[in-house]
C-alpha cells in the first residue's frame, strides 16, 4: 500500500519542489527549442504569435485589479493634449477635412493620374506650414535626386519649357547657376530645409521592420510632423513567404500601430485598379486591398480626366489640368464629396481651384499665345 501524500512532510515537500523544477526546466527547454526553430526559419509572425499565446494572461489578474472606467477627466486631458490634424493648404479641402493625427490617410489613384504629385505637394505644403516639425517622404518608385529636382521646380514655380521642364532643371543644376532668382531662391530653400533636418527624402525603400527602427530613432531626436510613403503596395516584410494579400494586411496593421505608437500621421499613396472611362473612383478599386481600407481613417481618391483622354489616344498639351479629389472615407467628417484642384504640370504645382495664382497662371498662358 502506497504512502498517502502529505504536503506538510518535509521530504515530500522536497520531492514536490524537485518535480516542479524539472517540469519548469523541461518546459523552458521546449519553448526555447521551438522558438529558436521559428527564428532560424525567419517565421517572425508565427514566432510573435507563439510568444503572445504563451505569455497571455500572466499579468491579467494584475491588469484586472487596475482596471477603471474611462473618465471625463481622461477625455478632457486627451483632447487638450491632442494635436490638430494637418491642414493641406488647399482652402477648399481644408474646409472639409484634416489629415488625422495618430492615424493612416490614403491618397489613391490610378497609374499616371498624379498620385505622387499630390503626395509631394501635400508634403511640401506641410513642411512650409509647420516650421517646428520634420517631415519624411519615403519613395519606393523614384530616387531622391528626382524628388529633390521636383521640389525645386515646385518651390520656384518657374516654367522654362512646358513640354520638358524637368530636363531643363536637371541641366540647370549641373551648371550650378541658373541666373534666375526664383530658381536660386528655391535651391536655397531646399538646402535650408534639408540641413535643418526638417525635410527628409528617402529612397532606400525600407522593409517594415527597418521603417519601424528608423521612425523610432527619429522620434527620439526630433518632432516628426508626418510620414509620407509612396506607395503602400510596394512595401514588404523581411523575408516573407506569405501570399501578397496577407503580407499587405500585416503591413497595413503595423503601419497603423506605428502611427499610434509614435503619435504621428502616416500618409500613404496607394494604387487603384483602372476603371472605365468616366467612372468615379471607388474604394473597391484599391489593389490587393487587404486591410488597407479598414485601417485608414481617411481615404482620398484621385481622378485625372486628362489622363483618361490620354489613355484613349488623345494628345494632352494643356499646361493646367483639373484633378478631382474625392473623399471616399472619413471617420471624422464629410464623405462622398469632390474637390477640384488645378495641376500646373510643368512646375508640378497643385493649387486650390479658387486660388488667385490659378488666374495668374492662366493670364500668363494667354499672354504667351
Amino acid at each position: 500500500m502506497s504512502e498517502e501524500f502529505d504536503p506538510f512532510t518535509s521530504n515530500q515537500e522536497d520531492f514536490q519542489f524537485d518535480q516542479a523544477r524539472d517540469m519548469l526546466e523541461n518546459g523552458l527547454q521546449e519553448l526555447l527549442e521551438y522558438g529558436s526553430n521559428l527564428l532560424k526559419q525567419n517565421k517572425l509572425e508565427e514566432l510573435n504569435k507563439f510568444i503572445t499565446d504563451k505569455t497571455r494572461g500572466l499579468d491579467r489578474e494584475k491588469d484586472i485589479r487596475e482596471m477603471r472606467p474611462y473618465s471625463l477627466v481622461d477625455l478632457k486631458e486627451e483632447i487638450s493634449n491632442n494635436a490638430e490634424g494637418l491642414k493641406t493648404s488647399w482652402p477648399a479641402v481644408d474646409k472639409l477635412i484634416r489629415i488625422p493625427q495618430e492615424a493612416i490617410t490614403i491618397v489613391a489613384g490610378q497609374p499616371s493620374h498624379g498620385k505622387t504629385s499630390v503626395l509631394l505637394n501635400l508634403f511640401i505644403n506641410s513642411v512650409k506650414q509647420y516650421p517646428k516639425k520634420q517631415f519624411l517622404f519615403y519613395s519606393y518608385e523614384e530616387n531622391s535626386k528626382h524628388l529633390a529636382l521636383k521640389i525645386i521646380m515646385n518651390l520656384s514655380e518657374h516654367c522654362e519649357d512646358e513640354i520638358n521642364n524637368f530636363a531643363f532643371f536637371e541641366k540647370m543644376m549641373k551648371n550650378k547657376n541658373s541666373d534666375r532668382p526664383a530658381i536660386d531662391d528655391a535651391v536655397k530653400q531646399l538646402e535650408s530645409l534639408t540641413e535643418s533636418k526638417r525635410l527628409w527624402l528617402l529612397d532606400h525603400g525600407p522593409d517594415l521592420d527597418d521603417l519601424h527602427k528608423e521612425l523610432e530613432f527619429l522620434s527620439k531626436s526630433g518632432d516628426i510632423g508626418g510620414v509620407f510613403i509612396d506607395y503602400v503596395q510596394k512595401m514588404k516584410l523581411k523575408k516573407c513567404d506569405l501570399d501578397r494579400q496577407r503580407e499587405l494586411q500585416i503591413v497595413s496593421n503595423e503601419l497603423l500601430r506605428m502611427a499610434k505608437s509614435f503619435k504621428i500621421p502616416i500618409i500613404l499613396g496607394a494604387q487603384l485598379e483602372k476603371s472605365k472611362a468616366g467612372e468615379a473612383v471607388k474604394l473597391d478599386q484599391l489593389r490587393d486591398a487587404g486591410d488597407i481600407e479598414q485601417d485608414a481613417n481617411l481615404i482620398l481618391g484621385l481622378y485625372n480626366k486628362s489622363m483618361i483622354k490620354a489613355g484613349q489616344g488623345v494628345k494632352v498639351n494643356d499646361r493646367l489640368v483639373d484633378l478631382t479629389l474625392s473623399i471616399l472615407k472619413n471617420r471624422n467628417g464629410a464623405v462622398n464629396q469632390d474637390i477640384v484642384l488645378r495641376f500646373d504640370r510643368p512646375v508640378l504645382k497643385i493649387r486650390d481651384f479658387s486660388t488667385k495664382n490659378i488666374m495668374s497662371a492662366m493670364t500668363q498662358k494667354i499672354q504667351r499665345l
